[in-house]
């Protein structure tokens, strides 16, 4: 319900922003009930998904709500501060070196597609080793089964 909340907030907010309107106190007010969403959610699907026990279809898409809900935050905060700059003179860039602030960017994005993958697969181990039957050790003088 919090995610269905904040997401009508940001679709009215959008299109405010369209028309040319600008309401950043409502922006604002469209952050907590997602982020809660999303924590809500990730706490249900963590808790209560296992063998015997499914998560309602409600929390999964309650958590997705709440994490385009946040996207369309950042992309509306983005339009609000692109309104209050005013375009100045260009400068023009070399085309063969990055900025700093762009190496900063490109490292935290490769710093979270990293950890992404790292996290995703420690989770499939994880997963993995909860199901399987531990195996005893081979006996070192018991060659008569073998080919």
């Amino acid at each position: 319900m919090l995610a269905v909340a904040s997401a009508v907030l940001v679709v009215m907010l959008l299109k405010s922003a369209l028309h040319g309107g600008e309401d950043t106190r409502l922006l604002w007010l469209s952050l907590p009930p997602a982020v809660a969403a999303v924590a809500i959610s990730n706490y249900l699907l963590d808790r209560h998904h296992n063998s015997s026990t499914q998560v309602s279809w409600l929390a999964r898409w309650g958590g997705m709500l709440g994490t385009l809900d946040i996207s369309a935050f950042i992309a509306l905060n983005l339009i609000y501060s692109a309104r209050e700059k005013e375009a100045g003179e260009t400068i023009l860039h070399s085309q063969e070196h990055l900025s700093a602030v762009s190496y900063l960017i490109l490292s935290l994005v490769f710093l979270l597609i990293i950890g992404g993958l790292a996290w995703c697969f420690y989770k499939a181990l994880v997963a993995a080793g909860s199901f399987a039957e531990s195996q005893p050790p081979d006996e070192a003088g018991n060659e008569k089964g073998q080919i």
